[in-house]
């Protein structure tokens, strides 16, 4: 199962919500937070999503996941 990872961070004024392994922004704001909670609903959506937000120094400040983890076990 694969997992789609988005992120948050500065484009010049703007804040842009992409998708790993995607060469297009999916979305630009104006405001940070509208772009955290965008990206934040992308996540959550996604089978096994995760959200990465990035200061303006594009240093990562906080890292969400959501969906469930596959399960591991142990045989034997």
């Amino acid at each position: 199962m694969s997992r789609h990872i988005f992120h948050v961070f500065p484009a010049g004024a703007h804040w842009e919500v992409t998708q790993q392994n995607r060469d297009d922004v999916l979305a630009s704001f104006e405001d940070r937070n509208q772009a955290i909670a965008w990206g934040m609903d992308l996540a959550k959506r996604a089978t096994m999503g995760q959200l990465r937000i990035y200061r303006r120094d594009h240093s990562l400040v906080e890292e969400f996941t959501f969906g469930e983890e596959p399960a591991f076990f142990e045989f034997g």
